[in-house]
Parts: structure tokens; sequence; C-alpha cells
């Protein structure tokens, strides 16, 4: 894959094959990070939210037909690959956001099950995902810029002022819903988000020394889980076919408690030949709609 940081390669070393760290005893942390170049924050980025126990427990508004997927899931393991059509929900001590809802079609695989990312894939395609995150900063010269606001407009109108980026004109839609815990028996609202689609730039510099493209730049990170930054490549020359550009498309979502917000970041990754980058996109968008229409965002947000 092109672009890197939740929990899948170091700093800008983008390849097809992804690495995960296994689920073990302690938090899940990338395999084959040398030395991460941001410190995991001290605290959380927010003010302490009402904690849930993570675990295998059912969480508040997830379906009783719902399905587990455990956490640990990485490329190769068979439990995560070509799952059966199904609503499943993240579970285990260190799933990402526990409790959290989406049905399946035929033909898709989970890359990645743990605090710091979702990862869906149709299992035919090694190249194009869907990618969840939560609670992710500002990535600005070397360090995790934790002070910016992470809102979603906030991160709207950032992305629209870089100049490294090409950023279309940002959108006010809905993915799923949320449990609104306030209401009896767990009433649903519309999730409702941004969303953005962005590029590399042309005349973007480059901003990494092992950059495998022409350009490479960071935007992004999750302090709490992730050792690197999330980057993009421009013209990357390591795969067949290739020069090769990401097109990605960013869903900014608030979820939480009012006095205790969160950010929810859902990111579709289409990669390919740079002439047909378009293309890739509204094909991954039509095969993803259906997944996120489905989504179910629980009421209490687990800090793991």
């Amino acid at each position: 894959m092109n672009a890197l940081g939740p929990g899948r390669a170091i700093a800008i070393v983008i390849g097809v094959a992804l690495a995960f760290a296994a689920c073990e005893a302690t938090a899940p942390t990338p395999t084959g990070a040398s030395s991460p170049s941001v410190a995991p924050a001290s605290a959380s980025l927010t003010a302490a939210a009402p904690t849930l126990a993570p675990g295998l427990d059912r969480p508040v508004g997830v379906p009783v037909y719902a399905q587990r997927l455990l956490d640990g899931c990485k490329p190769g393991v068979a439990a995560c690959t070509d799952l059966p059509p199904n609503t499943y929900y993240t579970a285990g001590t260190w799933a990402f956001l526990p409790g959290l809802t989406f049905t399946l079609p035929v033909g898709w695989s989970s890359l990645s099950n743990e605090a710091g990312e979702l990862d869906l894939n149709p299992t035919a395609d090694g190249t194009n995902d869907i990618m969840i995150w939560r609670d992710v900063v500002p990535w600005v010269g070397d360090r995790a810029a934790i002070e910016l606001p992470s809102d979603p407009e906030a991160w709207v109108e950032r992305l629209r002022s870089d100049p490294r980026l090409v950023v279309s004109e940002p959108k006010r839609v809905v993915i799923g819903s949320r449990i609104d815990a306030t209401v009896t028996n767990g009433g649903r609202n519309d999730l409702n988000a941004i969303a953005v689609t962005v590029e590399i730039a042309p005349d973007a510099a480059n901003e990494e020394s092992d950059c495998p493209g022409a350009a490479c730049v960071a935007i992004l990170i999750d302090p709490q889980h992730w050792a690197e930054p999330f980057g993009i490549a421009r013209d990357q020359m390591d795969v067949a076919g290739c020069p090769c550009t990401a097109t990605f498309t960013f869903y900014f979502a608030s979820i939480g408690y009012a006095s205790h917000p969160h950010l929810l970041v859902v990111t579709l990754s289409a990669f390919g030949p740079n002439a047909e980058s378009e293309a890739d996109m509204a094909r991954l968008q039509a095969a993803a709609q259906p997944i996120l229409d489905s989504l179910i965002v629980p009421p209490v947000i687990v800090d793991n």
C-alpha cells in the first residue's frame, strides 16, 4: 500500500505488502518499526470519557445478530481473511473502538483490527481498502501537533490550506449511524461527516529521505497507537505497471459524548496508475458505500 502509519510500516516506506502487530498481552505496536519518530502521548488527547471495560461483552447498541470480529487481525490470519458476509462488531481487549458495527458483503477481509486501526479490504484486491481511525492529529514538521484543533471542520480547513495537497470541495454526508445512549433502549441518530478527496500536489517537495517515489509527505498520526505518521507518495515506482499515486477520501466525524468528543476518520484508499486514480476511487467508493451505510458507532468510546 502507498500510505502508512496506522500499524503498517515505518516512515513513508510504502509497498503492497503490509505488516501489522499481532495482539499480545500488551498494547499492539507496529511490526517492523525501528524507532518511533514521535513518542506516544502520555495523556489522552481529550478529557477522560466514560469508560467501558473492553473485552468480549456485547456493547450497547450492537444488534443481537452481529458476530464478533476479535482483535489480532493482520494479513494471513485465517479468521480475518475472506470473511463470510455478515454483520460484525469489533471485540477484544485491543480491538479498534469496541462495539463498532458494520456489515460486510461477499469478498471482504480485515487486514487489521487493533486499538489504532480497523482495516477492511476487498479480498481479491491488494491495493484498495477502507481504513478507520480515531483521534488522529496533524503531523507538522517532525512531530505530532496535539495542540491543534482536531474537530472535523478544523481538519478539513487544514487539509484545504496545505499547499502540498490537492483537496476537493468538502461535502456533508451521512455515514451510518451512532447510538444515542440518552434515548430509551439506545436510539440511533445519523452519523454526520464531512468528506474530502485528497491527493499529493504535482509540485509537492519530497520530505522523506527513503521515499520510494518522486515525493512523499506525512500529514497525520495517532500518537496514542502509531509509531510513525501516515503519509502519501507520488509516482511510486516499486509496483509493476506504475508510477502510481494514491487517492484518498477522508470522512471526518465527531463521536462520543458531547462533553467528551472524539474524532472518527473513515478513509478510502485507492491506489493505482496515475492516469486512473479518479476511476479507481469511483470504483472503491461504489464497493465501500454499503459498508459505510451500515456503520453503527457505539456511545461509549473505549480508551484502549
